[in-house]
Formats: C-alpha cells, sequence, structure tokens
C-alpha cells in the first residue's frame, strides 16, 4: 500500500492517536485520555504534526511546536520538534518525515534528542550548541528517604509517603532572598505580559519567547496534569522577571516543576529571590521537591547555592537555516516542544 505524507487534520485525528498511544504506552483512563488529547493536540494554537499515513493507519509522525525566539538581537521563528515516531519496520519512513520536517522554512531546535536521533542530527548539519541541566532541590524529608529508597533497590520510594511531611527548610530560610524592594505578583493567564519585552532578552543568544496565548494554552492542561502559577517580579515598580511552575503527582506526594524561568537582569541576587520565592509557593502547595531545567550560567549558580543538584544533561542542538550561531548565553528551560508536559506522564 502507498503511503501518503501530510499534515495532521481532523480526518487523520484518530489514526494519529492511536500510533500515539502505542508509543508512549500510557495506562490511562478513556476519559483522560480524551481530555489530553483534546487539549495537546486540537486546542494548540502554535504547531503542527507531519504523519505518514498507509490507508487509514499512521504509520509514523513528527511532531512540532512553533514560537518566538530571541537570537542574537532580533525575533525569529523556531520549530521545535518532538514525538519522533514510526511503527516497527517502517524506519525509512521515519527519515522521510524528518527531511520534509527540515525542509520547512523555520529554524529548528532540539534538546535531549535519543542517540540514533543525535548522529542524524549531525549528518543533516545541525549544530550543537551547548548543554543544558536538570536540577532538584529536595524539600521534604520524605522525598529524601524516598532517594535513598529507590537508590538502595527497595522500591520506587512510594512507601515514604506514609512519613509525616516534615520540610527541611523553614519559610523564613526562603524569604531572607527577597529584594529589599521587590514586589512579587501571581498572574492570571490572561494577565501575562503581552508588551515588547524583547530589549530585556539582549542578555542573551538564544531564549524563547514565552507568548500570552502559548501560557493561556499551557494553564488550561487537564486538572489532572498540575495546577500552574504564574508569578511576575518586580523591583522599584519595573518588571524585572517572569516565572511559570507547576504542582505535580509524583510515587511521594506532589513535586513542583520550574517550567520556565526568565530575569530580565540576570544577576545571581534576583535569580536567588525569583528562585527562592518558586521553592517557598511550591512548598505551600505541598510540594516535596523542586524541579528545573537550566543552560543559563546565572541560573545554574543560583540553583546551585540554594542546594539544588544536578541530575542530568541534555544536549541542545539548532538547525540554523542560515543564521549565524548565536554568540550569548542560552536560556533553555522546559519551554521547548512537549518538554513541560511529558515529564508529568513518565512521572517520577
Amino acid at each position: 500500500m502507498s503511503i501518503e505524507y501530510t499534515k495532521a487534520d481532523t480526518s487523520t485525528r484518530e489514526a494519529l492517536y492511536d500510533a500515539l498511544l502505542t508509543f508512549w504506552d500510557q495506562r490511562w483512563t478513556d476519559e483522560f485520555q480524551r481530555e489530553f488529547m483534546a487539549w495537546r493536540y486540537e486546542r494548540r494554537l502554535d504547531g503542527e504534526t507531519f504523519v505518514a499515513m498507509s490507508g487509514a493507519k499512521c504509520i509514523g509522525l513528527v511532531d512540532t511546536f512553533v514560537r518566538p525566539y530571541f537570537i542574537d538581537g532580533r525575533q525569529v521563528v523556531i520549530r521545535e520538534p518532538c514525538d519522533w515516531f514510526c511503527l516497527p519496520g517502517n524506519r525509512g519512513v521515519g527519515m522521510r518525515l524528518m527531511k520534509w520536517m527540515a525542509t520547512q522554512e523555520e529554524p529548528l531546535l532540539g534538546v535531549g534528542l535519543p542517540k540514533t536521533a543525535i548522529s542524524i542530527a549531525r549528518r543533516m548539519n545541525w549544530t550543537r550548541l551547548l548543554d543544558t541541566y536538570d536540577f532538584v532541590l529536595p524539600i521534604t524529608v520524605r522525598r529524601v528517604l524516598g532517594a535513598v529508597v529507590r537508590k538502595a533497590h527497595l522500591g520506587n520510594g512510594s512507601v515514604t509517603r506514609f512519613l509525616p511531611r516534615w520540610r527541611l527548610r523553614s519559610d523564613a530560610a526562603w524569604r531572607k532572598y527577597r529584594e529589599m524592594d521587590g514586589e512579587i505578583e501571581e498572574l492570571a493567564p490572561a494577565q501575562w505580559p503581552e508588551e515588547d519585552l524583547s530589549g530585556p532578552y539582549a542578555d542573551y543568544g538564544v531564549a524563547p519567547i514565552v507568548t500570552r496565548s502559548y501560557v493561556q494554552w499551557l494553564a488550561a492542561c487537564p486538572s489532572s496534569l498540575g495546577n500552574v502559577f504564574l508569578l511576575s517580579f518586580r523591583i522599584g515598580g519595573e518588571i524585572v522577571g517572569l516565572s511559570i511552575c507547576r504542582i505535580e503527582r509524583s510515587k511521594v506526594g506532589c513535586k513542583a516543576r520550574l517550567i520556565h524561568i526568565q530575569s530580565f537582569r540576570p544577576g545571581l541576587r534576583t535569580l536567588q529571590w525569583m528562585i527562592a520565592e518558586n521553592v517557598q509557593r511550591a512548598s505551600l502547595h505541598a510540594a516535596e521537591s523542586f524541579h528545573c531545567r537550566s543552560s543559563c550560567p546565572v541560573t545554574n549558580a543560583a540553583l546551585l547555592s540554594l542546594g539544588s543538584r544536578r541530575t542530568a544533561a541534555d544536549a541542545v542542538f539548532m538547525d540554523l537555516k542560515g543564521l549565524e550561531r548565536p554568540s550569548g548565553p542560552v536560556n533553555m528551560t522546559f519551554v521547548r516542544g512537549d518538554d513541560a508536559m511529558i515529564p508529568s506522564l513518565i512521572g517520577e
């Protein structure tokens, strides 16, 4: 049977969903499956899915998010591939999809590519920019004990959820990082700033521009994925940073994922304040641990100074499509492709 390469639409949606569920292999209820798929693919505004159809069956796909970035002084629309998948025996189909996606006009950006994809990216002249790191900060004693249980191969650590929730640090320990004349505002998604904030991005060679429409979509995720809170940080009335954090379920109880942090004054003191405020609020939301991804050297230093430790490193690749290699630091967070949601599906 011939294979048709096309972009997903309403006529291929159910076949796409069947293929994805095979790929993810998650034990979801029918209700959650419908709710998650509708949010993830039907209500998303900025993205496209490339599919290979054999008759009525989807045998391969590459999903992409499309968003503006600030790159060396100007705004550029970037395409972020994710969910690259084909059924066994159809590897050639996967390559055809990848090559088709690469013919799109936007530069491409990938993080944490599997080994096979890294070798392909290099053959397709993608440029490795640097590594981005995952960090974890324990908030409670039982989160630490859960990690000990897992490392000792005595279980998945879930037994520690029956212990009292003793915190490792008090609220006062986090409040000491607050800026003297700093103000913090919790935002509704519709309040996310839309004014031109490109000027403050000048400290970065590469940084995603997080739009209000994306934040509204992200916050409208199924409730079982966790609640999102948004913070705005000001000093002397001037906005100096924004953050997006979600409280998710984990084997021990709840965990906090700092999906995005953006400082318009990327100094150590300001980032310590922003991160500490998110940790304190996460603790009030009963989070046992705090997770973050960062490639920014100053953010990394702030995370380490607050007691976080690195748990993983992922390479950041770009197909620059004629752009010069970015010269400044990179601010790579969980705002990239589906990275802001897939960790929730895997759990910890």
